[in-house]
């Protein structure tokens, strides 16, 4: 994700995968990836692992 300090670097790019998406999706990833740091207690700086399904 662009909002952690690894996203959308470089080298990242190699190891994913990127899609478009609308306006409407992206405000509502947005909204649930800031529900997620808020719920988990994550801040600026902090570190973390997110698994993916």
């Amino acid at each position: 994700m662009a909002s952690t300090r690894e996203g959308g670097k470089e080298e990242s790019k190699k190891l994913s995968s990127h899609r478009m998406i609308n306006a409407k999706q992206n405000s509502k990833a947005g909204t649930r990836l800031n529900q997620f740091y808020g719920n988990n207690r994550i801040m600026d700086g902090d570190g973390f692992f997110g698994k993916v399904k």
